[in-house]
């Protein structure tokens, strides 16, 4: 996908095993294509791209019979001129104990992992499902530190990327995304914003009885959320094309105005943004699915047709917020995360 930064972005993740009974660490993670590099990972920046499969703990050590996800980012070079490769290979090596024993074992500490299929694709191109000005993605590609880019489940007897490419959005407003002290709701700038339908399709599931989970600093322990078909909350999901399938999570109760079997056109507001689910605090969760089951299909690449970067956001405290980098108007791009967007018609 192309993105914000003007790059051209390949996003995977390799599930990297220990099978040793002692503790390795990985020194460093080479992507090829055409037999030229085009991702080098080493020391702390290859640390915090390899994590637990829910995102946490970020390190380059992998305990002995563990698996730990490693979060491939490669940029294809500005030469390719966005020309996608047909294959990347993936070149890891690792560093036994000092002294191990096991190293008689070990004919070799660089692993040649399977070359992989790029997927040539063109990524889905829809319209923002918000509009107005200041909304701000907190969880998206291609932080590793982002929850959506590092969360892996398990199913359909393999790996699923749940989350790799969603969107998490926040409005901010004057540096802050609600006012007060935040506690409430409606003190939240981006509670209560429509949801447009962001693509043409047919309704497949609807849920809109789900209670606004409380304003929290963590939706660990959510109490409205006791198992995984309640993680949207109240939501809407699209097929939008075959194997493509438009998610809209946390919307208010009672506010989806869709049903299942509905064909909706891309525009007409589909819902009211809330704070149902696995939330924490007022967003909309959207993004492109493989299948209709939000926990248990692959998050694919999607671009908006169009919109205005208003630059990276940082947070220094919930009230302290600052913008860097050159606002423009992208046209079928990719918002990375942290990236600030205007999406007035």
């Amino acid at each position: 996908m192309r993105a914000d930064d003007g790059r051209v972005h390949l996003d995977y993740n390799l599930a990297v095993t220990n099978i040793l009974p002692e503790e390795v660490t990985l020194t460093s993670a080479v992507v090829r294509t055409g037999g030229k590099p085009i991702l080098n990972l080493r020391g702390d920046e290859l640390a915090d791209h390899t994590r637990q499969a829910l995102g946490t703990d970020p390190s380059a050590t992998l305990p002995q019979s563990s698996t730990r996800i490693l979060q491939i980012d490669a940029l294809l070079p500005r030469s390719s001129k966005g020309e996608l490769p047909w294959r990347v290979s993936n070149h890891i090596s690792y560093a036994l104990q000092p002294g191990s024993a096991l190293s008689v074992f070990v004919g070799a500490t660089t692993v040649d992992a399977p070359r992989l299929k790029v997927d040539r694709r063109k990524a889905t191109v829809v319209e923002p499902p918000l509009r107005g000005s200041g909304w701000y993605g907190l969880n998206a590609c291609c932080d590793p530190a982002a929850a959506h880019r590092a969360t892996v489940f398990s199913a359909n007897g393999t790996y699923e990327s749940i989350e790799m490419f969603a969107i998490d959005w926040l409005r901010i407003v004057d540096g802050a995304y609600f006012s007060g002290d935040g506690t409430q709701l409606t003190d939240h700038f981006s509670f209560g914003a429509k949801v447009h339908a962001a693509a043409p399709g047919k309704v497949v599931s609807v849920r809109e009885d789900f209670p606004e989970a409380p304003v929290t600093d963590s939706s660990i322990g959510n109490p409205t959320v006791t198992e995984p078909s309640q993680l949207a909350g109240n939501h809407a999901v699209v097929k939008i094309a075959p194997g493509r399938y438009a998610v809209y999570g946390h919307m208010q109760p009672g506010s989806v105005r869709v049903k299942p079997g509905q064909h909706v056109r891309a525009g007409p507001t589909i819902g009211l943004l809330g704070n149902s689910g696995n939330s924490s605090a007022p967003h909309l969760h959207f993004g492109i699915q493989a299948g209709p089951n939000v926990t248990a299909s692959d998050s694919l690449p999607f671009v908006f047709d169009r919109f205005r970067f208003e630059g990276f956001g940082t947070f220094a405290s919930e009230t302290e917020f600052t913008l860097s980098g050159t606002p423009g108007v992208f046209k079928r791009a990719y918002p990375l995360a942290s990236s600030v967007i205007d999406l007035s018609p």
